[in-house]
């Protein structure tokens, strides 16, 4: 029964610790995180490459079939992206973690 309570102690302040992240502005998401949350997001037939950090923002270009689809902005504080397609210009708003 210790083991069990120790697990469960352990689970419940990860848990927290997860949401508090979020809420937090301190904190940041990783580039990584956003990197596979976007990948996600995007699905098969799509990838995803970061490309350049500037100031809380991120920038990462979606690619399909080789061909760039749009850049995608991302607030790693936040998680609010910004997509801009290339083929018209575009825009669209999402959270990215959400």
């Amino acid at each position: 029964m210790t083991t069990n309570a120790s697990t469960d102690t352990t689970t419940k302040p990860a848990e927290t610790t997860t949401k508090k992240a979020k809420e937090d502005s301190g904190s940041a998401y990783t580039v990584n995180q956003a990197l596979d949350a976007l990948t996600n997001y995007y699905g098969k037939g799509y990838d995803v490459d970061g490309t350049v950090s500037e100031g809380n923002n991120y920038y990462f270009a979606v690619y399909k079939n080789k061909k760039k689809y749009a850049s995608v902005k991302v607030n790693m504080q936040t998680g609010d992206a910004v997509e801009t397609r290339t083929k018209d210009g575009a825009t669209a708003n999402f959270n990215v973690f959400v």
